[in-house]
């Protein structure tokens, strides 16, 4: 059975990680933007042993329902520049 468990930490005196153990495997997210009024947030990472970056776009349940945040799109464009994009949800799907 696979274990995650997650973390808060800083990592030379600079902002906040969150290390996220699965498996034994530990991967630092480190938080790029949070937009608390458009219920969004963007985390780059880069796993061990792969070597690029990588980044992900976490949007609140209530707020995919009714809208896609325009200001975490943009910033997804700048922080994670030339990485392909998936996506795996939008407002126009029903649940």
């Amino acid at each position: 059975m696979s274990g995650i468990t997650a973390e808060t930490v800083t990592l030379n005196n600079a902002r906040n990680h969150f290390l996220c153990n699965e498996d034994g495997v530990i991967t630092a997210y480190v938080p790029e933007k949070i937009d608390v009024n458009e219920h969004c947030a963007i985390f780059s990472f880069t796993r061990p042993g792969h070597g690029q970056k990588q980044c992900e776009m976490y949007v609140w349940h209530d707020t995919v329902s009714w809208t896609t945040p325009i200001s975490c799109l943009r910033e997804l464009d700048v922080v994670c520049e030339g990485l392909p994009k998936y996506q795996l949800y939008s407002s126009s799907c029903p649940w």
